[in-house]
């Protein structure tokens, strides 16, 4: 568990650089050279991805509230897909950037309520409790640092169709994924 809390601190400590203290990270910046400052940026994040993904696997589950139910598993699924919808979007001239200003940091939301609904234990409520945290804290410092949100003009709908695409793909391959990351397959809801 020691792992997973120290990755969880490291990952949020070095995306809140950026929203807390823009300054700090620009200075580290000029001092580094952008390249080697956004390089050591990424190591951190893998780093921090590499402990949350050991700390997981190697704590076992300490049951604290409750047990997942088949309607529990489907709603998982679906805010799961829309989770992975958000995150997509991040990347594409769409019209949900018309609606939510982050829509990455909506994803990550979403993600963290997803696996909250079943997954009722200490090691849960650490890891999908603490980066749903992060990211409504991340979402509030970013909008408190940049003002006011100027919405965009949406793309088209070749935009919209690629965004669908790519996140039923990228659905796919994390449920492919899952017992290597996770350690354990996703159960059915069907």
């Amino acid at each position: 568990m020691v792992w997973l809390i120290i990755g969880l601190i490291l990952w949020s400590d070095l995306h809140l650089i950026k929203a807390l203290l823009p300054k700090a990270r620009e200075q580290i910046s000029l001092k580094l050279g952008v390249n080697t400052s956004k390089g050591l940026f990424a190591l951190g994040i893998l780093i921090s991805l590499g402990l949350i993904i050991m700390g997981w696997r190697s704590t076992d589950p300490v049951p604290v509230f409750y047990a997942s139910t088949v309607p529990l598993w489907f709603a998982a699924y679906v805010i799961n897909f829309l989770a992975i919808y958000c995150l997509v979007s991040s990347s594409f001239n769409v019209r949900l950037k018309h609606w939510v200003r982050h829509p990455m940091l909506t994803g990550v939301i979403l993600w963290g309520v997803a696996h909250l609904l079943v997954n009722g234990e200490l090691r849960s409520l650490l890891l999908f409790g603490g980066m749903l945290i992060w990211a409504v804290c991340e979402i509030v410092f970013i909008n408190k640092r940049d003002g006011d949100y100027e919405k965009p003009e949406p793309g088209g709908l070749v935009e919209e169709i690629k965004v669908l695409v790519v996140t039923i793909v990228v659905s796919a391959i994390l449920v492919w994924l899952h017992p290597w990351i996770a350690g354990r397959y996703l159960a059915l809801a069907f």
